[in-house]
């Protein structure tokens, strides 16, 4: 609590000036990950916010917010992979045929990620090329 930061504090300022500076950095990058994101939400969060601004749009701009979603969860935070699967798959049954290419794209980049996804995905991937 308090206390463990107040140690960190003096511990860091008793240091040389450049080491304080190299902590201050890490531990702010640090906090940074774990916490909340620029916009106040963490990186789970922002997800579910993109996943549900796509399933509202009916236009092109799906694509775009459902690149988003696949940045965050293959590139940025792959352990969130699992967690938001399903949802990304449910988007095989779009109108849209750009979001079910999509939608085989993204099984192809999580399927690179975890080549165990592909027994659980093979199915899915079948019904999407059959079109």
């Amino acid at each position: 609590g308090t206390e463990a930061r107040a140690a960190l504090t003096a511990a860091m300022a008793s240091g040389s000036g450049d080491s304080v500076t190299r902590r201050s950095v890490a531990s702010q990058f640090f906090t940074q990950e774990e916490g909340p994101g620029i916009d106040g939400m963490t990186t789970s969060e922002r997800v579910v916010d993109l996943l549900n601004q796509a399933a509202l749009i009916t236009n092109d701009s799906k694509i775009t917010v459902l690149k988003q979603v696949q940045e965050l969860i293959i590139n940025k935070d792959p352990t969130l992979l699992d967690n938001f699967l399903d949802e990304i798959i449910a988007f095989q049954a779009d109108k849209s045929i750009e979001v079910r290419k999509f939608v085989i794209g993204f099984i192809e980049e999580a399927c690179k990620r975890d080549i165990e996804l592909l027994l659980k995905l093979i199915a899915n991937l079948n019904m999407l090329l059959r079109g």
